[in-house]
C-alpha cells in the first residue's frame, strides 16, 4: 500500500465519522442541548459511494446513533457508536473509533479516534460560530501510526470558499462549501527517507449553518452524504 492509499484509506473511513458528528448542531451551546446531534436515542444514516467504473462496488450505507449526552457546567459531549452496516462496498474495511463532540459557546469541537488493522490515528476538528464565505478556519495536524511500519502526519489547512444550495434526500440546503488542503510528511515506510508531499485534489465539506455538514466528497475518490435522521 503507497503513502498516498494510506492517507486515502484513512480519509475515506473518517469522511463517515465526521459527517455523524457535524449533522444537526446548531451555532450555540445553549441551542444545541436537544438538537439531533445532543439527542440520545437519534439514528444517523450516511451514503458513501466510490468514484469508479466498476459495476460490482455498490453504494455503502452506515447508520449511527447517539449514545450518551454529558452537560457539566453547560459544556454538552455527546459520544456516538456505529448501530448497523452494510458492508457490500469493495474495499471497505472495520475500524473501532471513538467519538464525541463538544459544544462549549464558541463552537463545536470534535474528536475522532480510529483504530484499524492497518493504523491508529487521533482527529480533532473545531467549527467556530459564526462562518462566513472566505474566511480562514483553524487548520489541524492528523497523525497515523502504522502500527510500527511507519507514520504519516498531515497538516490541514481550511477555508471556506463559497456557498451553495445542495438537494438532499432530507431536505434542500443553504450551505458553506469548505475546502480542505494538505501537507503530507511520510516517515519511516518500506525503510524510505522521510518525504513530504502536497495533495493537489481538496476535500470538499458542505455545511448548513443550524444544520451540521451534509456532504463531503473528494473528486474521483468518494462521496459521503447524510440521507436520514429519525
Amino acid at each position: 500500500m503507497t503513502p498516498c492509499n494510506v492517507y486515502g484509506l484513512f480519509m475515506n473511513k473518517l469522511s463517515l465519522f465526521l459527517l455523524l458528528c457535524l449533522s444537526g448542531f446548531h451555532v450555540h451551546a445553549q441551542s444545541c442541548k436537544g438538537s439531533a446531534i445532543f439527542s440520545q436515542g437519534k439514528h444517523f444514516v450516511f451514503q458513501t459511494e466510490l468514484a469508479t467504473s466498476d459495476p460490482t462496488v455498490k453504494k455503502k450505507l452506515n447508520t449511527y446513533s447517539v449514545q450518551s449526552v454529558k452537560n457539566e457546567a453547560g459544556v454538552l459531549t455527546a459520544t456516538y457508536k456505529l448501530e448497523k452496516t452494510d458492508t457490500s462496498l469493495k474495499n471497505a474495511s472495520s475500524a473501532l473509533s471513538l467519538l464525541n463532540a463538544t459544544c462549549d459557546g464558541n463552537g463545536v469541537t470534535y474528536r475522532v479516534s480510529i483504530t484499524s488493522a492497518r493504523m491508529n490515528a487521533d482527529y480533532l476538528i473545531n467549527f467556530p460560530d459564526n462562518m462566513k464565505a472566505g474566511d480562514v478556519l483553524k487548520g489541524h495536524n492528523l497523525n497515523i501510526d502504522m502500527h510500527g511500519k511507519g507514520t504519516v502526519s498531515v497538516a490541514v489547512s481550511r477555508k471556506v470558499v463559497g456557498e451553495e444550495t445542495l438537494a438532499i434526500p432530507i431536505g434542500k440546503m443553504n450551505c458553506f462549501k469548505i475546502a480542505e488542503t494538505s501537507i503530507t510528511t511520510i516517515s519511516g515506510i518500506n525503510g524510505q527517507q522521510p518525504r513530504t508531499m502536497n495533495d493537489p485534489v481538496p476535500i470538499y465539506t458542505w455545511y448548513a449553518p443550524g444544520t451540521g455538514i451534509i456532504k463531503m466528497a473528494k473528486e474521483n475518490v468518494y462521496t459521503t452524504t447524510l440521507i436520514a435522521i429519525d
